[in-house]
Protein backbone atom coordinates (compact mmCIF):
# COMPACT_ATOMS: atom_id res chain seq x y z
CA UNK A 1 0.00 0.00 0.00
CA UNK A 2 1.21 3.47 -0.83
CA UNK A 3 0.58 6.13 1.81
CA UNK A 4 -0.33 9.60 0.54
CA UNK A 5 1.24 12.75 1.95
CA UNK A 6 0.60 16.54 1.86
CA UNK A 7 2.04 20.23 3.39
CA UNK A 8 2.32 21.00 7.03
CA UNK A 9 0.66 23.99 8.64
CA UNK A 10 1.95 23.47 12.12
CA UNK A 11 1.08 25.94 14.86
CA UNK A 12 3.24 24.51 17.64
CA UNK A 13 6.83 25.05 18.62
CA UNK A 14 9.35 22.44 19.65
CA UNK A 15 13.14 22.55 19.57
CA UNK A 16 15.24 19.60 18.45
CA UNK A 17 16.76 18.03 21.50
CA UNK A 18 19.69 15.78 22.22
CA UNK A 19 19.71 12.68 24.35
CA UNK A 20 22.35 11.68 26.85
CA UNK A 21 23.59 8.13 27.13
CA UNK A 22 21.49 6.53 29.85
CA UNK A 23 22.23 3.56 32.10
CA UNK A 24 18.98 1.64 31.70
CA UNK A 25 18.03 -1.88 32.63
CA UNK A 26 17.47 -4.48 29.89
CA UNK A 27 20.28 -3.10 27.65
CA UNK A 28 18.34 0.07 26.85
CA UNK A 29 21.24 2.36 25.92
CA UNK A 30 20.97 3.66 22.36
CA UNK A 31 22.26 6.29 19.98
CA UNK A 32 19.80 9.09 19.18
CA UNK A 33 18.90 8.92 15.46
CA UNK A 34 18.83 12.08 13.36
CA UNK A 35 15.10 11.61 12.86
CA UNK A 36 12.82 9.40 14.92
CA UNK A 37 10.36 7.08 13.20
CA UNK A 38 7.02 7.20 15.00
CA UNK A 39 3.76 5.23 14.84
CA UNK A 40 0.73 6.66 16.66
CA UNK A 41 -2.61 4.87 16.92
CA UNK A 42 -5.66 7.11 17.20
CA UNK A 43 -3.73 9.95 15.61
CA UNK A 44 -6.65 11.77 13.96
CA UNK A 45 -8.08 13.36 17.11
CA UNK A 46 -7.26 14.77 20.51
CA UNK A 47 -4.06 13.74 22.26
CA UNK A 48 -2.93 11.36 19.51
CA UNK A 49 -3.18 14.08 16.89
CA UNK A 50 -1.36 16.57 19.14
CA UNK A 51 1.49 14.09 19.71
CA UNK A 52 1.76 13.51 15.96
CA UNK A 53 2.00 17.26 15.31
CA UNK A 54 4.63 17.68 18.02
CA UNK A 55 6.79 14.96 16.45
CA UNK A 56 6.27 16.38 12.95
CA UNK A 57 7.30 19.82 14.14
CA UNK A 58 10.43 18.19 15.56
CA UNK A 59 11.27 16.95 12.03
CA UNK A 60 10.51 13.34 12.89
CA UNK A 61 8.75 10.90 10.55
CA UNK A 62 5.24 9.99 11.68
CA UNK A 63 2.64 7.40 10.69
CA UNK A 64 -0.85 7.47 12.19
CA UNK A 65 -4.04 5.49 11.88
CA UNK A 66 -7.68 6.30 12.61
CA UNK A 67 -11.13 4.99 11.75
CA UNK A 68 -12.43 8.11 9.95
CA UNK A 69 -11.46 8.37 6.29
CA UNK A 70 -12.61 12.00 6.26
CA UNK A 71 -10.24 12.93 9.10
CA UNK A 72 -7.42 11.01 7.42
CA UNK A 73 -7.93 13.03 4.24
CA UNK A 74 -7.98 16.31 6.16
CA UNK A 75 -4.69 15.50 7.88
CA UNK A 76 -3.06 14.46 4.61
CA UNK A 77 -4.07 17.82 3.16
CA UNK A 78 -2.67 19.69 6.16
CA UNK A 79 0.60 17.82 6.82
CA UNK A 80 2.55 16.84 3.74
CA UNK A 81 5.04 14.70 5.67
CA UNK A 82 2.45 12.74 7.62
CA UNK A 83 1.79 9.11 6.75
CA UNK A 84 -1.91 8.57 7.44
CA UNK A 85 -3.92 5.39 6.94
CA UNK A 86 -7.49 4.47 7.75
CA UNK A 87 -7.52 1.42 10.02
CA UNK A 88 -9.88 -0.02 12.61
CA UNK A 89 -7.60 -1.67 15.13
CA UNK A 90 -10.49 -3.69 16.60
CA UNK A 91 -9.77 -5.93 13.60
CA UNK A 92 -6.55 -7.71 14.57
CA UNK A 93 -5.48 -8.36 11.00
CA UNK A 94 -6.14 -4.75 10.01
CA UNK A 95 -4.11 -3.56 13.00
CA UNK A 96 -1.18 -5.81 12.07
CA UNK A 97 -1.35 -4.78 8.41
CA UNK A 98 -1.28 -1.08 9.26
CA UNK A 99 1.73 -1.56 11.55
CA UNK A 100 3.63 -3.67 9.04
CA UNK A 101 3.06 -1.22 6.19
CA UNK A 102 3.76 1.84 8.34
CA UNK A 103 7.13 0.41 9.41
CA UNK A 104 7.93 -0.31 5.78
CA UNK A 105 6.99 3.23 4.72
CA UNK A 106 8.88 4.81 7.62
CA UNK A 107 11.80 2.49 6.90
CA UNK A 108 12.14 1.80 10.65
CA UNK A 109 10.45 2.40 14.01
CA UNK A 110 11.77 4.10 17.15
CA UNK A 111 8.59 5.07 19.05
CA UNK A 112 5.18 3.41 19.18
CA UNK A 113 2.46 5.52 20.85
CA UNK A 114 -0.72 3.66 21.86
CA UNK A 115 -3.33 6.41 21.92
CA UNK A 116 -6.34 4.80 20.23
CA UNK A 117 -9.24 3.97 22.53
CA UNK A 118 -13.03 3.96 22.61
CA UNK A 119 -15.27 4.75 25.58
CA UNK A 120 -18.50 3.40 27.02
CA UNK A 121 -20.33 6.75 26.66
CA UNK A 122 -19.76 6.69 22.90
CA UNK A 123 -22.33 3.87 22.69
CA UNK A 124 -25.16 5.65 24.55
CA UNK A 125 -27.27 5.91 21.41
CA UNK A 126 -26.24 2.48 20.12
CA UNK A 127 -28.57 -0.49 19.77
CA UNK A 128 -25.77 -2.87 20.74
CA UNK A 129 -26.23 -5.00 23.84
CA UNK A 130 -23.98 -4.47 26.87
CA UNK A 131 -22.13 -7.68 26.00
CA UNK A 132 -21.56 -6.54 22.41
CA UNK A 133 -20.30 -3.14 23.58
CA UNK A 134 -17.96 -4.81 26.06
CA UNK A 135 -16.58 -7.12 23.36
CA UNK A 136 -16.13 -4.31 20.83
CA UNK A 137 -14.29 -2.14 23.36
CA UNK A 138 -12.05 -5.01 24.41
CA UNK A 139 -11.13 -5.71 20.79
CA UNK A 140 -10.14 -2.08 20.20
CA UNK A 141 -8.60 -1.12 23.53
CA UNK A 142 -6.78 -4.35 24.30
CA UNK A 143 -6.58 -6.90 21.48
CA UNK A 144 -5.86 -4.34 18.74
CA UNK A 145 -3.10 -2.68 20.75
CA UNK A 146 -1.53 -6.03 21.62
CA UNK A 147 -1.59 -7.01 17.94
CA UNK A 148 0.23 -3.79 17.05
CA UNK A 149 2.82 -4.29 19.79
CA UNK A 150 3.53 -7.83 18.64
CA UNK A 151 3.83 -6.75 15.02
CA UNK A 152 6.25 -3.95 15.96
CA UNK A 153 8.25 -5.88 18.57
CA UNK A 154 11.13 -7.16 16.45
CA UNK A 155 11.74 -3.76 14.87
CA UNK A 156 11.62 -2.05 18.27
CA UNK A 157 14.11 -4.58 19.65
CA UNK A 158 16.47 -3.78 16.80
CA UNK A 159 16.22 -0.01 17.29
CA UNK A 160 16.02 -0.22 21.10
CA UNK A 161 12.78 1.66 20.71
CA UNK A 162 10.07 2.95 23.00
CA UNK A 163 6.41 2.11 23.62
CA UNK A 164 4.27 4.89 25.11
CA UNK A 165 0.88 3.93 26.54
CA UNK A 166 -1.88 6.45 27.32
CA UNK A 167 -3.10 5.52 30.82
CA UNK A 168 -6.14 6.80 32.72
CA UNK A 169 -6.05 8.58 36.07
CA UNK A 170 -9.12 6.57 37.11
CA UNK A 171 -8.20 3.43 39.00
CA UNK A 172 -4.64 4.58 39.78
CA UNK A 173 -3.95 3.71 43.41
CA UNK A 174 -1.27 6.28 44.19
CA UNK A 175 -2.02 9.95 44.88
CA UNK A 176 -1.72 12.07 41.76
CA UNK A 177 -2.08 15.78 41.05
CA UNK A 178 -4.77 15.22 38.43
CA UNK A 179 -6.79 12.73 40.53
CA UNK A 180 -10.50 12.78 39.57
CA UNK A 181 -12.89 14.50 41.96
CA UNK A 182 -15.41 11.71 41.48
CA UNK A 183 -15.17 8.24 43.03
CA UNK A 184 -13.73 5.86 40.43
CA UNK A 185 -16.14 3.18 41.73
CA UNK A 186 -19.26 5.34 41.46
CA UNK A 187 -22.23 4.36 39.31
CA UNK A 188 -21.58 7.37 37.06
CA UNK A 189 -17.99 6.33 36.36
CA UNK A 190 -18.96 2.70 35.78
CA UNK A 191 -21.71 3.70 33.35
CA UNK A 192 -19.66 6.21 31.36
CA UNK A 193 -16.16 4.67 31.35
CA UNK A 194 -16.29 1.42 33.32
CA UNK A 195 -15.22 -0.90 30.48
CA UNK A 196 -12.65 1.66 29.35
CA UNK A 197 -10.99 1.61 32.78
CA UNK A 198 -10.95 -2.19 32.89
CA UNK A 199 -9.45 -2.29 29.39
CA UNK A 200 -6.69 0.11 30.46
CA UNK A 201 -5.93 -2.09 33.46
CA UNK A 202 -5.69 -5.16 31.25
CA UNK A 203 -3.32 -3.52 28.80
CA UNK A 204 -1.25 -2.11 31.66
CA UNK A 205 -0.85 -5.63 33.07
CA UNK A 206 0.17 -6.89 29.63
CA UNK A 207 2.81 -4.16 29.32
CA UNK A 208 4.05 -4.76 32.85
CA UNK A 209 4.58 -8.42 31.99
CA UNK A 210 6.11 -7.33 28.67
CA UNK A 211 8.76 -5.24 30.45
CA UNK A 212 9.83 -8.17 32.61
CA UNK A 213 9.96 -10.68 29.75
CA UNK A 214 13.54 -11.33 28.58
CA UNK A 215 12.21 -11.79 25.05
CA UNK A 216 11.58 -8.03 24.97
CA UNK A 217 14.99 -6.89 26.21
CA UNK A 218 15.93 -3.62 24.57
CA UNK A 219 12.40 -2.20 24.35
CA UNK A 220 11.64 0.70 26.69
CA UNK A 221 8.06 1.13 27.96
CA UNK A 222 6.33 3.85 29.94
CA UNK A 223 2.74 4.98 30.53
CA UNK A 224 1.38 8.52 30.66
CA UNK A 225 -1.50 9.98 32.67
CA UNK A 226 -2.43 13.18 30.77
CA UNK A 227 -5.19 14.38 33.13
CA UNK A 228 -8.30 16.09 31.74
CA UNK A 229 -7.64 17.30 28.20
CA UNK A 230 -9.86 19.33 25.88
CA UNK A 231 -10.48 16.60 23.31
CA UNK A 232 -13.52 15.68 21.19
CA UNK A 233 -14.05 12.67 23.48
CA UNK A 234 -14.03 14.83 26.62
CA UNK A 235 -16.52 17.26 25.06
CA UNK A 236 -18.78 14.34 24.09
CA UNK A 237 -18.64 12.99 27.64
CA UNK A 238 -19.84 16.36 28.94
CA UNK A 239 -22.67 16.27 26.40
CA UNK A 240 -23.94 12.69 26.76
CA UNK A 241 -22.47 11.48 30.05
CA UNK A 242 -24.33 10.99 33.30
CA UNK A 243 -25.31 14.19 35.13
CA UNK A 244 -22.72 13.51 37.82
CA UNK A 245 -19.87 12.96 35.37
CA UNK A 246 -20.83 15.95 33.22
CA UNK A 247 -20.91 18.15 36.31
CA UNK A 248 -17.42 17.05 37.37
CA UNK A 249 -16.03 17.67 33.90
CA UNK A 250 -17.59 21.14 33.70
CA UNK A 251 -16.21 21.97 37.15
CA UNK A 252 -12.73 20.92 36.04
CA UNK A 253 -13.08 23.18 33.01
CA UNK A 254 -14.25 26.11 35.15
CA UNK A 255 -11.28 25.63 37.48
CA UNK A 256 -8.82 25.68 34.57
CA UNK A 257 -7.93 22.00 34.95
CA UNK A 258 -8.86 21.10 31.37
CA UNK A 259 -5.58 21.04 29.46
CA UNK A 260 -4.72 22.11 25.93
CA UNK A 261 -4.00 18.96 23.87
CA UNK A 262 -1.25 20.81 22.00
CA UNK A 263 0.72 21.25 25.24
CA UNK A 264 0.07 17.68 26.35
CA UNK A 265 1.30 16.44 22.98
CA UNK A 266 4.53 18.42 23.26
CA UNK A 267 5.26 17.04 26.74
CA UNK A 268 4.64 13.44 25.68
CA UNK A 269 6.75 13.76 22.53
CA UNK A 270 9.66 15.16 24.53
CA UNK A 271 9.44 12.40 27.11
CA UNK A 272 9.33 9.75 24.39
CA UNK A 273 12.41 11.10 22.61
CA UNK A 274 14.48 11.89 25.69
CA UNK A 275 13.22 9.15 28.01
CA UNK A 276 13.25 11.83 30.67
CA UNK A 277 10.48 13.69 32.49
CA UNK A 278 10.13 17.33 33.39
CA UNK A 279 11.97 18.64 36.44
CA UNK A 280 10.27 21.78 37.86
CA UNK A 281 13.42 22.66 39.84
CA UNK A 282 15.63 22.91 36.74
CA UNK A 283 12.89 23.62 34.16
CA UNK A 284 14.42 20.85 32.07
CA UNK A 285 13.54 17.33 31.04
CA UNK A 286 16.37 15.78 33.04
CA UNK A 287 14.79 13.17 35.34
CA UNK A 288 15.28 9.64 34.02
CA UNK A 289 12.13 7.65 33.30
CA UNK A 290 12.28 4.10 34.65
CA UNK A 291 11.37 1.25 32.34
CA UNK A 292 7.70 0.42 32.99
CA UNK A 293 7.01 3.66 34.90
CA UNK A 294 3.61 5.41 35.00
CA UNK A 295 4.15 9.17 34.61
CA UNK A 296 1.62 11.84 35.40
CA UNK A 297 1.99 15.01 33.35
CA UNK A 298 2.35 17.77 35.93
CA UNK A 299 0.90 21.27 35.78
CA UNK A 300 4.49 22.54 35.95
CA UNK A 301 5.33 20.81 32.66
CA UNK A 302 2.21 22.24 30.99
CA UNK A 303 2.96 25.75 32.24
CA UNK A 304 6.57 25.51 31.07
CA UNK A 305 5.56 24.56 27.53
CA UNK A 306 2.93 27.32 27.45
CA UNK A 307 5.54 29.87 28.49
CA UNK A 308 7.84 28.72 25.67
CA UNK A 309 5.07 29.13 23.10
CA UNK A 310 4.24 32.58 24.51
CA UNK A 311 7.91 33.62 24.36
CA UNK A 312 8.19 32.53 20.75
CA UNK A 313 4.99 34.40 19.88
CA UNK A 314 6.27 37.55 21.58
CA UNK A 315 9.55 37.37 19.64
CA UNK A 316 7.62 37.21 16.38
CA UNK A 317 5.63 40.30 17.32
Amino acid sequence: MCFLRSAPKLIIYMEKFTINNEAKTNTLERDKPNSEKIIITGGTDGIGKAIAEAFLNNNDSVAICGRSQEKIKQLRNTHKDLIAQQADISDRQEAKKFTREAIKDLKDLNVLVLSAAIFDFQFKSSDLSKDDIQKKMFKTNVIGNVAIIREARETLKKTKGTIVFMQTRFGIVKDIETAPTIDSQSLAVREDIGNYIENKKRLHKYLNDFVHDEENDGIFVFSVIPGTVDTPANRLLISVGTAEMSKVKLEERAMGKERDPQLVGIVIAKMAELRKKFNPDSSQYDIDIANGEIIEISSAAIEYEQQKINQKSNRKE
